[in-house]
């Protein structure tokens, strides 16, 4: 069933005539310029068509405000419903339906914002500012499962009122919906086991804590670090366990909670971690989500064997609370304890992989699979000291896979070649990420004096953090290094910056020579029009090498280096010029701009 909210916009002059002078002289209104206008707002309400009734059924979102801008996004609080001192009272939705009087100035331009939120909602959770017209969310005010929190929203923005006016208005949910749901089996071997589920607990990220209501746009950057919704009563009791619909199977629900995610009409990845407990707090599961697909107004469901099991769940979303589900996340894993999850859309095309890996092999397949719909790779290892061959110029991932992440989990993995000194590897449109790791390079035939031989060659965009690199790196595409070690015992520079590379920041990192040198900037093997002056940021960071500078400049365009707070002292030829400039390179000395450091030719 639909629940339709109507604001009918009546003729009542008077209701205004006291509050709202002000706003009319400013406008030079006259009594002959005032004209009615009505909107029509129908709640966005196809969630009580399948699913969960209750308090997320959205019945509860009760009061209204209706906050009215000028055509400079100013507010006019004499005639808006915002209940502040100068202003009309909250609307109250009663019946599904609310009245909401205006009278408005021929002529002039209007902008409309309109909230509805459940009165009980917590305090200080969810809050919207009429003044700003914006709303934030404080998820550190919220506990997992708190259905006080549903809400509705829409904008009308430049509206010119040319004569009397009635416009349709719908509003939805600002919210992604996640909901986890036990298989009634698993919820019936847990009773019979003596198992009473009464909490649950949730961890996510990249979620927002800024809407702007007036254009219906999140603001700022998702959240990096995690968000922690604390453990919290589930949205019934045990015993009465309210019922979750995915897909026409019932499953008994264990936790719902609101997420400001991204704008509308854009689906992210989020993780969703999961701890359910008992009523006295003792944990009865804990289980990691990563990969969640989850969209604005969109409702993801993680159903399955959610108490007994980690790994038998199915995660659906369903589009605008209704349609049939579009994407669909199943896990699977093997005798030997890979555990791979894979996201597929609903005609089977694979779109993010997400893998706990315990073999070289499933490794390798992983980050090889090409598939073209294939957009995020993401693998945790379990094993140390795996090994992924390549040959010259591979790319992991397809031609549109955005996202490739390496988590090393604090183990040793291996990366090798086959038969060619260009042995490289990379993602061909995205950014491969390493991190905690130690990255051993195999090389080539058991390597040679050549440079791009013995080098762990990144091509494409490369990000790397709290890395060990047992061998010298070099970068062909914008990269990122932070809490990193470069070591290298040949005679060779411990990090390559290839000379076509636009942007190179470091962090935090140590490099580490006994034999060699530090940083280079290379043109060598890149073609004169190729070559840009590169950019490295470079702080925080430690050299001990035994030749020639810290930084090395073999760039017929140079290089703008920006250096603070490093540590040049075990230098072996130069501890008081960071940088150098090669004697081949007298010509590009100008082209050699430093901040931070000084610079020396060679």
């Amino acid at each position: 069933m639909k629940k339709t909210l109507f604001l009918v916009v009546a003729a009542v002059t008077a209701l205004f005539s006291a509050c709202s002078n002000d706003e009319l002289a400013t406008n030079g209104a006259t009594d002959g310029n005032m004209v009615n206008v009505t909107f029509n707002a129908d709640f966005d309400q196809t969630l009580v068509t399948r699913g969960v009734a209750g308090e997320s059924d959205g019945t509860a979102a009760t009061n209204l405000y209706v906050a009215v801008y000028n055509k400079d996004k100013q507010l006019i609080e004499a005639i808006s419903h915002i209940g502040t001192t100068n202003s009309q009272p909250i609307e109250t939705v009663s019946g599904k339906t609310a009245t909401v009087n205006f009278q408005l100035v021929k002529g002039q331009t209007y902008n409309f914002v309109f909230w509805a939120q459940n009165p009980t909602a917590t305090a200080d959770a969810v809050v919207f500012n009429p003044t700003t017209g914006k709303v934030a969310v404080d998820y550190s005010k919220i506990k997992a499962n708190d259905e006080t929190l549903d809400a509705f929203t829409a904008h009308v923005n430049d509206l010119t009122v040319t004569g009397a006016l009635s416009q349709n208005v719908t509003l939805k949910r600002p919210w992604a919906q996640v909901n986890y749901g036990s298989a009634q089996a698993d919820w019936d071997a847990a009773v019979a086991a003596g198992i009473t589920v009464a909490k649950s607990k949730v961890t996510v990220n990249n979620v927002y804590t800024t809407l702007n209501a007036l254009t219906g746009q999140v603001e700022g950057e998702a959240t990096t670090d995690d968000v922690v919704l604390a453990a919290n009563t589930i949205p019934a009791s045990a015993t009465t366990a309210r019922t979750l619909t995915v897909s026409g199977t019932d499953y008994k629900y264990i936790g719902l909670n609101y997420l400001l995610v991204g704008n509308e009409g854009q689906q992210s990845l989020i993780k969703a971690d999961l701890e359910i407990q008992k009523a006295d707090g003792t944990v009865i599961n804990t289980l990691a989500f990563s990969n969640v697909p989850v969209q604005r107004n969109y409702r993801t469901n993680i159903v399955g064997n959610l108490l007994t099991s980690q790994v038998q769940f199915n995660i659906t979303i369903d589009g605008n609370y209704d349609n049939e589900n579009n994407i669909e996340v199943v896990t699977t894993s093997d005798a030997r304890g890979n555990q791979i999850t894979e996201s597929k859309t609903k005609d089977g095309k694979v779109v993010a992989i997400d893998a706990e890996v315990k073999t070289q092999d499933v490794l390798a397949d992983v980050l090889k699979n090409n598939s073209e719909d294939l957009k995020n790779i993401s693998v945790v290892l379990q094993e140390d000291n795996m090994e992924i061959d390549f040959g010259a110029r591979n790319n992991w991932g397809g031609d549109n896979t955005e996202n490739i992440v390496i988590d090393g989990n604090g183990k040793t993995i291996t990366l090798g070649g086959t038969d060619s000194d260009w042995s490289s590897i990379g993602s061909k449109n995205g950014t491969v990420t390493i991190k905690n790791a130690t990255v051993v390079f195999k090389r080539v035939n058991g390597g040679n004096n050549s440079w791009n031989n013995h080098a762990l060659n990144f091509t494409g965009k490369v990000i790397a953090e709290n890395v060990t690199f047992t061998n010298s790196v070099s970068v062909g595409g914008d990269a990122e290094f932070r809490n990193c070690s470069f070591q290298e015992t040949g005679n060779f520079y411990t990090f390559i910056i290839k000379a076509n590379v636009n942007n190179v920041v470091v962090k935090n990192c140590s490099f580490e020579a006994t034999n060699g040198r530090g940083i280079k900037f290379m043109d060598q093997y890149i073609d004169e029009s190729e070559r840009v002056q590169g950019s490295l940021t470079i702080s925080d960071c430690t050299f001990k090498t035994a030749k020639k500078a810290a930084i090395l400049v073999t760039n017929t365009k140079g290089a703008k280096i920006t250096a603070s707070n490093l540590n040049i002292t075990e230098v072996a030829e130069d501890n008081v010029n960071a940088v150098w400039n090669d004697e081949d390179r007298k010509d590009a000395w100008d082209l050699v701009v430093v901040t931070g450091c000084t610079k020396k030719q060679e």
